[in-house]
């Protein structure tokens, strides 16, 4: 069992290394993660998006209309490139 949990933290963290190393984001379609606790709908209005999409998930939304550095002081946990996001989650 401390086997098994100590692969999936090695996995977790390497994934999360990756991410964190992609380009910042640029263009008009922005992933936003936000920690549980907040909406991430209200963090995007209040950094002056609008949510955008067919599909969000309880802790992330596709935003148009403002920066990465504005969703990360509205209380963003991490902006990404939307259309990267989208291409892997097989949208166009």
């Amino acid at each position: 069992m401390l086997v098994a949990m100590g692969l999936v933290g090695l996995v977790v963290v390497g994934f999360a290394s990756l991410i964190t190393a992609l380009p910042a984001p640029e263009g008009d379609l922005l992933l936003v993660l936000v920690p549980p606790w907040t909406g991430a709908e209200q963090v995007v209005l209040a950094a002056g998006g609008q949510v955008t999409g067919p599909v969000s998930a309880p802790l992330s939304v596709f935003a148009t209309g403002t920066t990465p550095e504005r969703l990360l002081a509205a209380g963003a946990f991490w902006v990404a490139d939307g259309r990267l996001a989208a291409r892997l989650c097989g949208m166009e």
